[in-house]
């Protein structure tokens, strides 16, 4: 796991925005991690942030294409349910 990573962790109670920030930084660094894009897709999604989470899943596809690697089960169905409780529930929150 990444700096950014172990640092957005210690920042996820007292300032999600910047735990936020950190977990889109670490997938940059690693973008074929799909721990990294499911955080980063769970701290988007507690901010009610479907585009992001949206994003985040497009860009980690197009990344395991490129490299020749599948998108997990257990990744794809994160992402699912993530958009899929933000388009039911647009104006709740969930909990990373």
């Amino acid at each position: 796991m990444s700096i950014y990573a172990q640092t957005a962790a210690m920042y996820a109670d007292t300032d999600p925005h910047q735990a936020r920030t950190l977990l889109d930084a670490a997938c940059a660094v690693d973008p074929l991690s799909q721990e990294l894009a499911g955080r980063a897709m769970r701290a988007a999604a507690a901010h009610g942030d479907a585009d992001a989470v949206g994003h985040r899943l497009a860009v980690l596809t197009r990344d395991l294409h490129q490299a020749g690697l599948e998108m997990s089960d257990s990744t794809a169905q994160l992402a699912h349910e993530l958009l899929t409780s933000l388009t039911t529930h647009p104006a709740g929150r969930l909990r990373p």
